[in-house]
């Protein structure tokens, strides 16, 4: 029953729905240690609300949780990284099944050097990442009964905002998703200033469909 505006590097906050005015944060529960994702997904048979961001600092890292629809929080976890110490990086969008929930975390990374300045306020988390020619694609399956890891691995790396869907079929995940056929920092720079972009194919996504066997 209310208007959010939300973001994974912060928490959701309210807005007036007749004049956009803001009125302040909402919490969930006592709090989430966490941003709350533009994409969040309710699985349209319980009204449960699965959602993920980044870590409030001091922490590194991101979280997922699981919201029931009166809005109590019934559990918050950790998302596995590829690295063996937690780090910052990008993630926008999700895909829910019936069962499982699938991310792709795209290799970009906030360097060290610009953390600071985004915790500190001084420059937004979203223009900090850089994107890294050395890293793969990583790839989390998590249960949405208990936000367990199925499945966690690194793929080809791909750049990417958006899934599409994902549905389970004999067995097996499949999951639509969208990968951007030129380079994201372009295509930041297109959304910079809308009126004189110069759009290209390279702009655009391909949708991919993949194939998880997860027995």
């Amino acid at each position: 029953g209310k208007l959010l505006a939300c973001c994974e590097g912060g928490p959701p906050v309210e807005m007036d729905p007749a004049t956009l005015a803001t009125k302040g944060e909402v919490v969930f529960g006592s709090s989430l240690p966490m941003g709350f994702s533009a994409h969040s997904k309710q699985d349209p048979r319980d009204g449960t609300i699965y959602t993920w961001g980044l870590n409030k600092p001091p922490a590194i890292g991101l979280s997922v949780a699981k919201i029931d629809k009166n809005g109590k929080v019934l559990n918050v976890t950790g998302l596995p990284g590829s690295q063996p110490f937690p780090e910052f990086t990008l993630l926008h969008d999700c895909a829910m099944s019936e069962n499982y929930l699938t991310f792709f975390v795209c290799p970009w990374i906030l360097p060290s050097g610009k953390a600071l300045r985004a915790i500190s306020g001084l420059r937004s988390f979203g223009h900090s990442f850089e994107w890294s020619e050395d890293r793969e694609t990583w790839m989390v399956v998590m249960r949405k009964s208990d936000l367990s890891v199925v499945h966690a691995k690194s793929i080809p790396s791909f750049s990417s905002y958006h899934t599409c869907d994902s549905y389970e079929e004999d067995g097996k995940l499949k999951v639509l998703y969208c990968r951007l056929r030129g380079d994201r920092t372009d295509l930041e720079r297109m959304f910079g200033d809308m009126y004189e972009a110069k759009w290209s194919s390279k702009h655009y996504n391909d949708l991919h469909e993949m194939t998880i066997d997860i027995a």
